[in-house]
């Protein structure tokens, strides 16, 4: 028998997937703002760029979004006059375009081959490889790539830790041999609500020392085959029992308890140079109010993560397609919104023509300095020369 809340996440994502096809109806009758052709091939440093350049590297989307195509599976000349025409930070690939092993190798390499010929410079390709339920390419079949465990279900062995061990290396090797370099994994949110049903499978337990040391592992191996990792939902979404893909999630603990759990996992981050922190769509009134959730937060992203906590490296927002920011803000706000709080990229904006435009803008009108835009695309590009 099928449960409630089965028939409520399919009706969701049936709703999620109509939004996506309007999505895509609206960035295609979208006019690009004009722009300068690629002012620099190689860039180093964000000032050998154009403004356009500049933000589109902060960009991370989806192939639907870039091409203005629903299900793309192939390399094909439009996918390369795309990429040519939006040469983006980074291309998500979900499952529609995970067909066979033969035709992921093409399309990735293809990607890789075209972008860094074009401008110099790597395309991050990412997906969400998390084991268990968040698993993407892993549940394929594909030669050398098994669908690994919940890492939940790993955490609670009393061998966890060889167990992470070796199905990170496991999940570092197939992500690497199908051209992927970035992995949104591992789910650093220590469950802190035992009515989590949401996280219960993905994130590695209720011990903040131990989720620690588990992530990291897990981060180790996919960095061995050089894959990415990106620790995520910053700042912690292990206290709530809402799914942020429908509704925001709330989090109802002060900024001590946030220190003497969800933090650690993100500080160690921190300590250790993960490249990669994904920040959440959690409202936490007791520090930011509940005007706005973190992922467009000042006070959470460069308050805290940034300044308090010390993290160098690349934040990235949550997908803004959720409905926890739908149905406050549109795609071009939400963009701006969580630049202005300290997003280095946003992802999946939904209308992506309109998101480039609406940064572009703020930048022109004063609301969002170039200089705040050279900081993110300085450390976008540090990372990326280091791939």
């Amino acid at each position: 028998m099928i449960s409630i809340e089965r028939i409520k996440f399919k009706y969701n994502k049936g709703r999620e997937g109509l939004r996506e096809v309007k999505d895509l109806l609206d960035s295609v009758h979208t006019k690009t703002m004009s722009h300068d052709a690629m002012s620099c091939h190689g860039p180093s440093d964000a000032s050998e760029m154009t403004l356009y350049e500049k933000v589109l590297q902060m960009h991370i989307v989806t192939l639907t979004e870039l091409t203005g195509r629903y299900r793309v599976t192939k390399y094909t000349s439009h996918v390369e006059a795309s990429l040519r025409r939006f040469p983006v930070g980074g291309v998500l690939l979900y499952d529609r375009s995970l067909k066979t092993a033969p035709q992921v190798l093409a399309l990735t390499t293809g990607m890789q081959r075209f972008y860094r010929e074009h401008t110099g410079i790597p395309l991050f390709v990412c997906v969400d490889e998390e084991g268990g339920v968040a698993t993407r390419v892993g549940r394929h079949g594909f030669p050398e790539a098994p669908h690994p465990p919940g890492m939940g279900e790993l955490a609670a062995r009393p061998d966890a830790e060889s167990q992470i061990r070796y199905y990170g290396d496991i999940i570092g090797n197939y992500l690497h041999k199908y051209g992927f370099n970035v992995d949104f994994a591992p789910v650093a949110d220590v469950v802190t609500n035992g009515n989590n049903t949401f996280l219960k499978k993905r994130a590695f337990g209720t011990d903040p020392n131990q989720v620690k040391k588990l992530v990291y592992l897990f981060s180790q191996q996919l960095l061995a085959h050089g894959v990415l990792p990106c620790y995520k939902h910053f700042p912690g979404i292990g206290g709530t029992n809402d799914n942020s893909h429908f509704s925001y999630a709330t989090v109802n603990r002060t900024l001590e308890q946030f220190e003497a759990a969800e933090f650690i996992p993100f500080k160690d981050a921190s300590d250790k140079g993960i490249p990669f922190i994904m920040c959440g769509h959690v409202l936490v009134p007791a520090i930011s109010g509940r005007e706005r959730p973190a992922s467009l937060s000042k006070i959470m992203l460069t308050s805290i993560l940034r300044n308090h906590i010390g993290f160098q490296g690349i934040i990235i927002c949550d997908a803004l397609v959720m409905d926890a920011i739908r149905n406050d803000f549109s795609s071009c706000r939400a963009s701006v919104e969580a630049i202005k709080a300290g997003c280095d990229m946003v992802m999946k904006p939904g209308n992506f023509r309109g998101s480039v435009n609406a940064v572009i803008e703020a930048v022109e009108n004063g609301e969002i300095s170039e200089s705040r835009i050279n900081e993110s695309v300085n450390r976008i590009l540090k990372t990326k020369l280091q791939i």
